[in-house]
């Protein structure tokens, strides 16, 4: 509370004005610092011969505030050095200031990880015996120290055609500890070879169910294989789950095929859809097409990335194009969206599109979803800022009212040095308000990786502003 008593005195009017520009400055510097400063937890290709990893992908943390994570899928890299696909453990130092450390837990990984209750990690990397890929099981050691075991639960391509699914991407638990998920392709009908692939069939969704006796093979059920026609082809991301069951997620194209020479897919923008249970007296799973993407103003090519819900049942996520298509080469450089229910309990869902970034300083082509805090702003990164490959972490504000825009603010642009660059993985909050993320690109600038850097661990942390001085010290 301001102490104003005797700035009003003979010769106090100047310190009174002193008072009022130092409130001012105050102001001026809180709004100035409404952003986040990084810091780069780690730094990959450390280790000789990158053994502890290249291109890291998305977080997770543990009930202790260790970090993990697995490097390696998808990354760019010409020539991958020995370690690039590890599954890592990354621990806070003991003292403020002191230095993480990294930990490898297992020698191959990629694609994002969950826990279960019991402390073992689920992710989906290579396979195994048909190169179709895997779901794993990595348990930790009974002492606290020592190697991890992987179990493979199942490896894809395991049926005629890769009926089974090829490629997975990743899984989510549901309350009875099945394992779900999507394959990029597989599932193969006759007839039906996604354009961009060389495996039959345009992806599944499938269950991975536990062995009643507790130890053995997981059994897999291909709950649905995409067409590639309006139902959608290729998923590329993760699902969700709601409370009764039903699952959601994002092809990354299919749909429209009208909506082709938009988006340069051959089959479609992509789709949003919600996969139901089977209901008294069926054994089918039912897909329904929650929305179907058509590129230009509304999203895509590429479909959505990351869906997430809010409390109200809506849902929220990016696209990598799509949005003004006056940027990217006129594809636009993607937006973020909400799809709301019908409010007659059926029928399709409206998007809404809350931002389409341009490439310039609010950044662009966001290659993960979004996340959410208590207020219901969101949370993400994009692959490019500026107009530079370098990218950037932004929060999306909504309106003060019922109606207006969404309000975009740019917490932190990558630099293309040692902070990293190309976050296209999503972001995760701990219980203090700081965001944790990765690149794939920057940081430790090393010839194995075409001295561009192999990825970072980042923390961004809010600039808090200062307490501002009273006015009765400065009358002092």
């Amino acid at each position: 509370m301001l102490n104003i008593h005797g700035l009003l005195a003979p010769g106090g009017r100047g310190l009174l004005l002193l008072a009022v520009l130092v409130l001012v400055v105050a102001v001026g510097q809180a709004k100035a610092q409404a952003q986040y400063t990084e810091g780069v937890l780690y730094s990959f290709c450390s280790a000789a011969n990158c053994a502890d990893g290249v291109g890291p992908e998305g977080l997770i943390f543990d009930s202790k505030g260790n970090l993990y994570g697995s490097t390696g899928s998808g990354t760019s890299q010409d020539s991958c050095p020995v370690g690039c696909t590890v599954i890592y453990e990354l621990s806070p130092p003991a003292a403020v200031g002191g230095s993480w450390t990294e930990r490898v837990l297992y020698p191959a990984g990629g694609g994002s990880l969950i826990f279960d209750s019991k402390g073992n990690l689920y992710g989906v990397g290579g396979g195994v015996a048909n190169a179709g890929g895997a779901v794993f099981e990595l348990s930790p050691p009974s002492s606290g120290s020592g190697t991890w075991t992987e179990t493979v639960l199942y490896s894809f391509c395991s049926l005629a055609n890769c009926a089974d699914g090829y490629a997975p991407r990743s899984v989510i638990f549901d309350s009875k500890g099945n394992l779900y998920g999507v394959t990029q392709t597989g599932g193969y009908t006759s007839g039906t070879v996604c354009h961009d692939v060389d495996i039959g069939g345009c992806g599944v969704v499938f269950e991975l169910s536990p062995p009643s006796s507790g130890s053995g093979p997981w059994t897999e059920t291909v709950l649905y294989s995409f067409t590639g026609s309006s139902d959608g082809a290729e998923p590329l991301v993760g699902l969700i789950l709601d409370s009764q069951g039903n699952l959601y997620g994002a092809t990354s194209n299919g749909g429209n095929e009208s909506d082709a020479s938009i988006c340069g897919e051959s089959s479609g923008c992509g789709v949003v859809f919600e996969l139901s249970p089977p209901s008294a007296g069926t054994s089918s799973w039912t897909e329904t097409v929650l929305y179907t993407f058509g590129g230009g103003s509304e999203g895509g090519p590429g479909g959505a990335s990351g869906l997430i819900f809010d409390p109200s049942g809506n849902l929220y996520g990016t696209t990598f194009y799509g949005g003004n298509t006056t940027y990217c080469g006129g594809l636009g450089c993607g937006v973020v969206f909400e799809l709301s229910q019908p409010s007659s309990g059926s029928g399709p869902w409206t998007e809404t599109v809350l931002y389409s970034f341009t490439d310039g300083n609010d950044g662009g082509q966001p290659a993960s979803g979004v996340i959410s805090d208590s207020k219901g702003n969101l949370y993400g990164t994009t692959t490019v800022y500026g107009g530079l490959g370098n990218g950037a972490a932004f929060e999306l504000s909504p309106p003060s009212g019922a109606s207006g825009a969404w309000t975009e603010s740019v917490l932190y642009a990558f630099s293309q040095g040692s902070d990293g660059f190309v976050p296209d993985a999503g972001l995760i909050f701990d219980s203090t308000g700081n965001l944790y993320g990765t690149t794939t690109d920057g940081g430790n600038l090393t010839a194995a990786c075409d001295y561009a850097g192999c990825g970072v661990v980042f923390e961004l942390s809010p600039v808090r502003p200062a307490t501002p001085a009273t006015l009765s010290a400065i009358a002092h």
